[in-house]
């Protein structure tokens, strides 16, 4: 008896799994592609900093960078916090800010309790690279990040 129960069990799932793989319409068989959005999480080095003049973007190699040291960096972690640590010649820790940071589609917030310290809107970003631009004095500045 318990060996007739188990198999009408499987038949039963066997046929329930058919019936599920047959019973998809034409409108259910079209190709959906999920692209997935990198993650900004994680540790992000300064590479190259700019501007935009005229419509033009004017990028130069980020050159506050130590020799020797370790590079400048910013850290965007799961939980919402975010550090930006800057090194002097002396290879030592010269500065560190902390915030808070919500990302809403293609724009990255920076916070301070709930004021907004500034906002980024991002230009371009892979796993490996993250352009953003931020106005500050009235000009339309670029930052650009890279990451192992």
């Amino acid at each position: 008896m318990k060996h007739q129960m188990k198999k009408a069990i499987i038949l039963l799932m066997s046929i329930a799994s058919l019936s599920s793989i047959y019973s998809c319409t034409k409108e259910n068989d079209q190709t959906t592609s999920i692209v997935a959005t990198p993650k900004i999480e994680g540790k992000w080095f300064i590479i190259k900093q700019g501007e935009i003049k005229n419509g033009e973007e004017i990028l130069q190699d980020f050159t506050d960078n130590q020799p020797g040291c370790s590079k400048n960096y910013y850290i965007f972690d799961t939980d919402g916090n975010m550090s930006s640590t800057s090194f002097s010649s002396n290879c030592q820790i010269n500065s560190v800010e902390k915030a808070t940071w919500k990302r809403e589609g293609n724009i990255i917030k920076l916070y301070e309790k709930d004021t907004i310290l500034k906002t980024f809107e991002i230009i371009k970003h892979t796993d490996t690279e993250l352009k953003m631009k931020f106005i500050q004095n009235n000009v339309v500045l670029i930052i650009v990040f890279s990451r192992n």
